[in-house]
């Protein structure tokens, strides 16, 4: 476990710690807290890749995690089973990438500004709905048959925390 919450660890120093670390071997780390800090989309890819044993992430408030990031924890972190993500700046999109996670079965994405109620779609179904204006015309990150080819056609998530969003409604 590591809990660097709140501190002004940077992204020099998580690439000098993970980087140099991942190069010997893989870091046997489990439960890393990231929460509040400034570390970017670059520094959380190279945790992804040198902690391939997480079972919890936590980057509440890190305003560097985007989408990308989102697709590369379905590739990298296939152990992740627990992730807080709440107030960051991820979209629909980023959601439906983690439909293909294989372990998740904890997510918060409370207050992220960027998610409405097809965010909770795209996590449960791996579809964002098709009258969604604000997704993206290139939404198709991974194509459906390897999106069920992945999750075996069946949503592992047990827990979704969605608090403070916009816009939840029925449709």
């Amino acid at each position: 476990s590591l809990k660097l919450r709140g501190t002004n660890v940077t992204d020099r120093s998580i690439e000098s710690f993970f980087g140099l670390t991942a190069r010997e071997r893989s870091i046997p780390i489990e439960i890393l807290d990231l929460s509040g800090t400034m570390i970017s989309q670059k520094a959380a890819v190279t945790i992804a890749i040198c902690c391939p044993d997480l079972k919890s992430l936590k980057l509440s408030m890190c305003q560097g995690i985007t989408d990308v990031f989102m697709e590369c924890i379905s590739t990298h972190l296939t152990k992740l089973q627990a992730l807080d993500v709440s107030m960051c700046p991820i979209t629909a999109k980023g959601c439906r990438s983690l439909f293909c996670a294989p372990s998740l079965r904890e997510v918060d994405i409370s207050a992220c500004p960027e998610l409405n109620a097809h965010a909770i779609r795209a996590l449960v179904t791996g579809q964002i709905g098709c009258d969604d204006k604000d997704a993206p015309d290139s939404v198709d990150v991974l194509d459906e048959t390897e999106l069920l080819r992945r999750r075996g056609n069946v949503s592992q998530l047990i827990s979704i925390s969605a608090q403070y969003m916009k816009e939840i409604d029925a449709n």
